[in-house]
């Protein structure tokens, strides 16, 4: 909000509902956020899904999955208003095979685990139609290892879509603001150095989008 943006928050379905439930849930949260925009004082061109850890694989989902028939078929909305327009992901879960985060699949894909595996690693879902990217990661993530963005990373620029991406040398997973505003009680969430990806995010937005 400090940077004249709106921050709309989904509180997305977990397990036992699994995968595509919370990517529907995302995609109308966008949907009616771009046709209440004049209501809500939103540019329409402007709305970027941001996620965090698991949230980043919804996030990431809907980015790379916005088009394909399932979603706007089972929602009866057209494709154009699902959408992002840009992606926030900070630390996601991206890939189901060598370097996942394998509590997050099971998690989120239940009954569904094997057969939709593969197709939930969302590094095979970019392609050209995939929104522009602001990324971040650290090297010493022990949670979401950092192959999970730079897979995704890779999977962009093979697809051309534009991208920023940061890797920090230190600290854990789910730094959040990496201040003392979003420490935990283990103290261990404050990584001051890198507490400058939200202005870097910020330029990234206003020279990108």
């Amino acid at each position: 909000n400090s940077l004249g943006y709106h921050a709309c928050v989904l509180r997305y379905s977990l397990k036992p509902n699994s995968f595509p439930c919370q990517v529907f849930e995302l995609a109308c949260a966008v949907a009616y956020l771009r046709k209440n925009s004049a209501e809500y004082n939103i540019d329409p061109e402007r709305i970027i899904v941001a996620g965090f850890s698991a949230g980043g694989h919804v996030a990431a989902s809907l980015g790379t999955m916005w088009n394909k028939d399932f979603i706007s078929k089972a929602l009866n909305i057209p494709e154009d208003m699902l959408k992002p327009d840009a992606m926030l992901l900070a630390y996601p879960v991206i890939t189901s095979g060598e370097f996942a985060h394998r509590g997050s699949f099971t998690n989120l894909l239940g009954d569904n685990y094997d057969k939709l595996l593969e197709f939930a690693s969302l590094e095979n879902q970019v392609d050209e139609a995939t929104p522009k990217t602001f990324m971040w990661h650290t090297f010493e993530d022990g949670s979401v290892p950092l192959e999970n963005s730079l897979l995704f990373a890779s999977a962009l620029r093979r697809a051309n879509v534009e991208f920023e991406y940061h890797i920090f040398p230190k600290g854990s997973h789910g730094l959040a603001l990496c201040t003392e505003e979003t420490n935990r009680i283990q103290n261990d969430k404050i990584q001051i150095e890198n507490a400058c990806w939200i202005d870097m995010f910020a330029n990234w937005v206003e020279l990108c989008l």
